[in-house]
């Protein structure tokens, strides 16, 4: 941005050039994109996926798409496995950081006449500030990853290093060569082309090892090693006449890789190991041709525009060409909608982003009544369409159930009570147990089973979780505000319900929700920590009971949309034996675990036969048990619930007068 703006003379003709240029460069091809994956998506995808398409594709025609419609629990932990444009947030972020990098420069350019290093310090301050943004807002992956106001740094460590290049001397002159092939890619040794190599290898290994643990000061790294890069003015390898093709084309590649990659990953079924090594050449030898032929297209379009009167007429004509690819795909919807019988009332999925929150804790209570019916039911014959509605429900029940229950809590009890978790909830029954759940996400889920299905068990439930948090970790050692809740809970608790997730435990996951734990955690530690963790909580709790590992599935919606539309609902089906043995490592552990007063409970046995050695996804009422990779569906939630009945009763910790 500094050598564009500093390239002529600052005036307000030279920023409205400055914008024409960017715009018309940039947006008539990002919207032609965006046309071809609708039209695209029209004929890949079930109708059931248009109305997450279409909320989603509202936010990156305008260019909002790090603001708006972002993914419940962050940027990397999507339910939407198929976001056609979650890549078009870094280019919102550089649309609107070109709507106040004038006003930098202008800041800069006047501070900068009346002293030498004045406008590089107000440069530097700026960025400074956006860097403790980003750093103080680490734990909402949204804000710290996609916020413009975390961006902006990285921005003007680009802008710096650009102004801070020393200047050539007038009058000095270079020959230049008369052919291309005249050109030597390197013609004598000198220290900074020896630099500029040693650098690019030090960003690579960054990049692929990052030098520290704490993910701001390794990005902060990178960054500084690629603007010491850009400041070094030697010819490299990357001035390849190859290279500079794919610089040219990259803008294109950007567009155009990420719906071909998706739309791929959805017609295939790639698993968590993506495609394989020749489909993946075939996929990008196949996006750069496709990019070569858009930008070819794009730069005799450009050509023509030259005035604000042809630009505004060409993105009239793309926005209304847009608006018709998607209000087509809507149509397309509404016929697909109108043909189910299912009633849903004032449960319409079109109703389901409304702002009142009473309307909301309607549609929720309404929705678990009814799912708890439908549970019940043993004559159920459900259309795709109906069991499709149900699953974009069960991401609604979810969400409310992290967003909005916690904030009822806190008017309840107050700010503090609640203050060390990002999930709590609570509701009375009819029975006598005081129940605590906690742990992660996945408490989530066994809490929405119990509160519906166990009422006549319990006097009250709540649930206390934190995202991504292991209760027992570093148990061993100190005592960590789990521990700590449960001591000073206040009432007695009967029955103390910890579910959390395992597979961060031991070496890199293959789901990118959470973190991973050191890798040898596994081995030394874990144990020590869960024995420590468990006898601590079981001389307060009555009854403590232990889960076993979750297993990974590889659902999301798109698969069963897929296969609900391919009448395959089998195929998402697990192997029993083969989970089991994955998820051995951890379970042996827990059964290892001495607890006079707990009872350790697979609940993922209520989805699992030893007969058939089949662990179910979809029942064969089309009921889906799950939400994404590990989280289940409110149907999921009442096998659970199920389950942890059954193995209380077993154990006698339900006496005739609790179970009515």
């Amino acid at each position: 941005m500094h050598q564009i703006l500093s390239s002529k003379e600052f005036t307000t003709q030279n920023v409205i050039t400055f914008y024409f240029r960017r715009i018309r460069r940039i947006v008539p091809t990002y919207i032609a994109v965006l046309i071809l994956t609708v039209l695209a998506s029209i004929y890949i995808f079930a109708p059931s996926d248009y109305p997450t398409i279409l909320r989603e594709l509202s936010s990156a025609a305008s260019f909002t798409s790090n603001i708006f419609n972002l993914p419940a629990q962050g940027y990397f932990a999507k339910n939407n496995a198929v976001p056609l444009f979650s890549h078009t947030w870094s280019l919102s972020v550089e649309l609107q950081f070109y709507l106040i990098v004038p006003g930098i420069y202008y800041l800069y350019h006047r501070l900068r006449n009346f002293s030498g290093f004045g406008g590089i310090c107000v440069v530097m301050a700026i960025g400074l500030v956006s860097l403790g943004y980003q750093v103080h807002y680490r734990e909402n992956v949204n804000l710290a990853h996609m916020s413009l106001f975390s961006r902006i740094w990285q921005f003007l460590i680009g802008f710096l290093a650009n102004a801070l290049q020393p200047k050539q001397a007038e009058g000095l002159y270079q020959k230049l060569p008369q052919h291309e092939e005249d050109t030597p890619l390197v013609t004598t040794f000198n220290v900074g082309f020896a630099i500029k190599c040693m650098l690019f290898i030090v960003l690579l290994l960054q990049l692929y090892c990052p030098i520290t643990s704490v993910g701001s000061v390794d990005r902060f790294l990178c960054t500084l090693t690629a603007a010491l890069f850009i400041m070094i003015k030697e010819r490299n390898f990357l001035e390849n006449n190859f290279y500079v093709y794919i610089g040219d084309v990259s803008y294109s590649l950007y567009l155009l890789h990420w719906p071909a990659i998706l739309i791929s990953k959805y017609v295939m079924s790639w698993g968590f190991d993506g495609p394989s090594s020749p489909e993946g050449v075939l996929l990008f030898e196949a996006a750069l041709l496709s990019s070569v032929l858009l930008e070819n297209t794009f730069k005799k379009i450009q050509s023509c525009v030259t005035s604000w009167r042809h630009l505004s007429c060409l993105l009239f004509v793309l926005y209304m060409l847009l608006n018709a690819a998607a209000f087509n795909m809507h149509l397309k919807r509404q016929d697909s909608f109108l043909t189910s019988r299912f009633v849903i009332g004032s449960n319409s999925t079109e109703e389901l982003h409304d702002n009142s929150t009473s309307k909301l804790r309607k549609f929720v209570v309404d929705t678990v009544k009814k799912d708890l019916l439908l549970y019940e039911s043993r004559n159920l014959n459900l259309t795709n369409d109906e069991a499709a509605i149900l699953q974009a429900e069960a991401d609604i029940l979810k969400d409310y159930f992290r967003n909005e229950c916690i904030f009822e809590l806190d008017k309840k009890y107050g700010f503090k009570r609640f203050a060390a978790v990002d999930m709590a909830c609570e509701s009375e029954g009819s029975g006598g147990k005081e129940i605590l759940v906690i742990g992660n996400s996945l408490a989530q889920d066994i809490y929405m089973g119990i509160e519906a299905k166990m009422k006549h068990i319990y006097k009250r439930v709540t649930l206390y979780a934190l995202a991504c948090a292991i209760p027992f970790f570093g148990a061993a050692t100190s005592e960590n505000h789990f521990v700590t809740t449960i001591k000073t809970w206040g009432r007695p608790i009967d029955i103390l319900v910890v579910r959390h997730s395992y597979y961060q435990i031991g070496g890199k996951p293959s789901i990118n929700l959470c973190p991973p734990l050191p890798e040898d955690y596994l081995k030394t530690q874990f144990l020590k920590d869960a024995q420590a963790f468990y006898g601590n909580v079981s001389k307060i709790a009555k009854t403590v009971v232990i889960s076993f590992s979750e297993y990974e599935t590889g659902f999301n919606t798109q698969k069963f949309n897929k296969a609900l539309a391919a009448n395959n609902l089998s195929g998402l089906n697990l192997n029993y034996t083969q989970h089991r043995k994955l998820a051995a490592k951890y379970d042996d552990v827990i059964k290892a675990v001495n607890c006079s007063n707990c009872i350790k409970v697979d609940f993922m046995s209520g989805f699992c036969s030893h007969i058939t050695d089949i662990c179910q996804v979809v029942s064969e009422r089309k009921l889906p048990f799950l939400v994404d990779d590990i989280h289940q569906s409110p149907f999921g939630d009442f096998v659970m619930a199920d389950v942890l009945t059954d193995e209380l009763e077993r154990h006698g910790v339900l006496s005739n007068k609790t179970v009515k």
